[in-house]
Order: C-alpha cells, then sequence, then structure tokens
C-alpha cells in the first residue's frame, strides 16, 4: 500500500466511511507474497523507494514469470537482471508481454516511465566507462537508472590508457550530480575520476582483463585501496547495485530539496 493508498484509507475511517475491521485487515496485508519456492517482497518500494528485482541465475523460466506475475500486481514495471538470451526466449513462451534489453541482459515486464532531461530537479547521473567491454555492466545500470526516472549521460570508452579522453569529457563529468564508474583492467579510471570531481562516485569493478585479473578481483581490490578517498565501490559486474546507490543518493537529498 502507497502513501496515497493509505491515506485515502485513513480518510475513509475517518470520515466514517470504512469500519475498523476493514482498516485492520487492509493494514495487516503482509509484505511478502508466498509461492512454493519463492516470497516475492510486494512493498520493497514503499519502504526503500525501488521495488524488488528478480535475480535470474539459479531461477527457472518459470519461476522468474511467477514471481513477476506477483511483483506486478504492485508494480508498473518489473525486472529481472542477469538473465541470458536463452533464459528469455523461455520466458517469452511463458508470458508474451516479456521483453528484453540484450546488452544490459535485462527481462521486463512493464512499461518504463518517462525522463525529461530538462526537468527542473537538476539531478543527472553521469555513466562513465573505461572501454567498450564493460558495456553490459554499465548498460545494467542505465537500465535501472532509467526505470526509477533517472536523467543520464554517458560517457563511453574513455580509459586511462588515453587520458586526453577523460580530460576531453571531464567538465561535462563535473556537471553531473553523481557519476558511476564501470572499470576492469587494473580499474585506474575509477581514481582518477574520483580524484577530479567533487561528486559522490561510485566505483563498479568490472570483470574484464587478462588472466591476473582474476575474473574482476584485481580491480575490486585496485578500487577498495584508491587514492582518491571517499568513493563508494559495489562488488563485481554490480551495475544494478550501483544504480540502487545512486537512486539512494537522489531520493534523500535531491528529491526532498524539490518538495521542500
Amino acid at each position: 500500500m502507497d502513501k496515497d493508498e493509505l491515506t485515502k484509507l485513513l480518510t475513509s475511517y475517518k470520515n466514517n466511511g470504512t469500519n475498523l475491521s476493514d482498516v485492520i485487515s487492509k493494514l495487516s496485508l503482509k509484505t511478502t507474497h508466498h509461492l512454493d519456492f519463492a516470497r516475492p517482497d510486494i512493498n520493497r518500494k514503499d519502504r526503500c523507494g525501488f521495488g524488488e528485482t528478480i535475480f535470474c541465475p539459479g531461477k527457472s523460466p518459470r519461476q522468474i514469470v511467477e514471481i513477476a506475475q506477483v511483483l506486478l500486481q504492485n508494480s508498473k514495471l518489473v525486472l529481472a537482471s542477469k538473465a541470458t538470451s536463452e533464459v528469455f526466449h523461455e520466458v517469452k513462451i511463458l508470458n508474451d508481454q516479456a521483453k528484453y534489453i540484450e546488452q544490459a541482459k535485462v527481462i521486463y515486464f512493464g512499461e518504463f516511465p518517462k525522463t525529461n532531461p530538462n526537468s527542473s530537479n537538476n539531478f543527472t547521473c553521469g555513466l562513465v566507462t573505461a572501454g567498450t567491454s564493460d558495456l553490459s555492466v554499465s548498460e545494467e545500470a542505465c537500465v535501472f537508472l532509467q526505470a526509477m526516472g533517472i536523467n543520464l549521460v554517458k560517457f563511453y570508452d574513455i580509459g586511462v590508457a588515453d587520458l586526453s579522453r577523460v580530460l576531453n569529457c571531464i567538465d561535462d563529468i563535473r556537471a553531473c550530480q553523481v557519476v558511476i564508474v564501470v572499470c576492469g583492467m587494473d580499474a585506474a579510471l575509477g581514481s582518477v575520476i574520483g580524484g577530479l570531481v567533487a561528486c559522490p562516485v561510485i566505483a563498479v569493478p568490472s570483470s574484464v582483463g587478462y588472466g591476473t585479473n582474476m575474473a574482476g578481483v584485481s580491480a575490486l581490490l585496485s578500487l577498495l585501496n584508491s587514492c582518491a578517498n571517499g568513493i563508494t565501490v559495489v562488488n563485481i559486474d554490480n551495475g544494478y547495485g550501483a544504480a540502487i546507490a545512486a537512486y539512494r543518493i537522489y531520493n534523500k537529498v535531491y528529491s526532498q530539496k524539490i518538495s521542500t
């Protein structure tokens, strides 16, 4: 139950339009809906500002669809992350409303909110990648930012092997209110951006790299040991987590500025 529904319910009770037992019944609804194999969190958006996302690995296509159907009872948009194209094709057979964003590896049900680049909230998230090989992770972040209605601007393939690419974009990056940086290999770009901007920086180590990259572990350790103090580091290939972190900054700082 969202705030508008709760206000309507309590106003109705106050005006004797709803009896007490009905109010208690509606307020006693569980925050999860039990399936045989899962308990979808139907009220996460009310608590946290964003709804539950379905993590696809380890779930069958039928389980993904059944969870999505429960979540759609309380949301206009449901997303499922880390989905292969093979999984999507099976999901599509079970639910022809499912759609797929291949580069981001995201299945979605419903419609994305519209964003207005000229909106008065003046909040933009910069999405930076070191190289083209990082696009899958950055596009995952992009999808979730769009799902939460956040304006964004992309700065792709500006890794430090040619530092002029960063410097050519730095003024535009500095104009953003928060920056997500996706970087593999030695993850140097996260530190470089962190040392050049004043806004919050959320670094995503990617699993891109040669043998000693250890599937992103070396990039993760480099970012955790960054000399650019204060950058936030999420887990390897976790574009979703970076987008949620950016949304939390927006939701608790910038959206409140608008309403006051």
